[in-house]
């Protein structure tokens, strides 16, 4: 068992990214307080580190510019 935690302002979003990530690879994976407990193959963690960090990094792109739409239309 593998417990990853990041500790900056982004923690629970990038645990809960994850926790979702990790569930696509069919792995057990538990979420708290901004920490992922993992249950599978050590070597897919860079992948998966690389995975989560690009989907956040989408989501907030896709706020950003949803955001920007909305203020547009006023």
């Amino acid at each position: 068992m593998i417990v990853l935690h990041r500790s900056h302002e982004n923690c629970l979003e990038w645990a809960e990214e994850m926790s979702e990530i990790f569930s696509r690879f069919s792995a057990i994976a538990s979420l708290s307080y901004g920490a992922v407990e993992y249950k599978g193959n050590i070597r897919d963690i860079p992948t998966l580190l690389n995975e989560a960090d690009k989907h956040m990094y989408e989501r907030k792109k896709s706020i950003k510019e949803r955001k920007h739409r909305e203020e547009r239309k006023l």
